[in-house]
C-alpha cells in the first residue's frame, strides 16, 4: 500500500496545506471508509489490506479533526456519504444506513443467495453490465482487474480508471470468482452483445 507505507505515504517537509486542502483529504479517506463499510455490508467479508487502509483512514481523520475541529470533518464525511449513496442501489443504501439488525440480516441473506445463484455456471453468468456511461477499452478493464487482484477498493479503482460503479463491480465479481478477463483486442463493454464471450 504505497499510499500508506511506501513513497506515497512519506510526509513532504515544508508543505503547509490549507483548510480547503485538508477537507479534500478528509473526503478522500472518508470515501475509502464508506466504500469499505458498504462493501462489507454487501459481501460480508473483508481482507487485511482493507482493514489496514480503514484503520489508517480513521487515524488521518482523527488527526485532521484536531486541527480543524470535529464539526468540519463530520460535515465533509456526511457529504461523501450523501454523494456515495446516490451512486449505489437505493434499497441497499437505505437498509445499510437505517435498517434494523433484522432488515440488514435479511438483505444480506438475500444477497448471499443471489451470489450463490450467480456463481453457478459463473462463466456464463458473469456478463458485463448492459449499460455503462462510457465505453471502456480492454486495457482499462484489465487495469481495474489487476487493481482488484492487488486488494484495491472500488473507490480507488474507479478513481484511477474512470470506471462507473456498475462496471467496477462487474470486474470485481469476475476477479472474486477467479474468471479473469479474456485477452480480446481492443473491445469495449458497450460494443459487446448478449452471448459475446468477454
Amino acid at each position: 500500500m504505497d499510499e500508506i507505507v511506501g513513497e506515497g505515504g512519506v510526509e513532504v517537509p515544508g508543505c503547509v496545506v490549507t483548510k480547503y486542502e485538508l477537507i479534500q483529504i478528509v473526503k478522500h479517506w472518508a470515501a475509502e471508509i464508506v466504500d469499505q463499510d458498504f462493501s462489507y455490508f454487501l459481501d460480508g467479508c473483508t481482507g487485511s489490506s482493507e482493514w489496514r487502509i480503514r484503520e489508517y483512514a480513521n487515524r488521518r481523520l482523527n488527526t485532521i479533526a484536531k486541527s480543524i475541529g470535529d464539526a468540519e470533518v463530520t460535515k465533509a464525511f456526511r457529504q461523501v456519504e450523501d454523494d456515495f449513496g446516490k451512486k449505489v442501489d437505493a434499497r441497499a443504501w437505505k437498509i445499510f444506513k437505517e435498517g434494523t439488525q433484522e432488515e440488514r440480516e435479511s438483505f444480506q441473506h438475500e444477497a448471499e443467495e443471489k451470489l450463490a445463484d450467480n456463481l453457478v455456471g459463473a462463466s456464463d453468468e458473469h456478463k458485463p453490465p448492459e449499460h455503462t456511461r462510457d465505453p471502456y477499452s480492454q486495457q482499462t478493464l484489465q487495469r481495474a482487474y489487476q487493481m482488484f487482484e492487488q486488494g484495491s477498493t472500488h473507490v480507488a479503482v474507479m478513481n484511477e480508471t474512470g470506471l462507473d460503479r456498475e462496471t467496477a463491480e462487474w470486474i470485481s465479481d469476475r476477479q472474486l470468482a477467479g474468471l479473469g478477463l479474456p485477452p480480446i483486442e481492443p473491445v469495449t463493454i458497450v460494443d459487446s452483445k448478449p452471448g459475446d464471450d468477454l
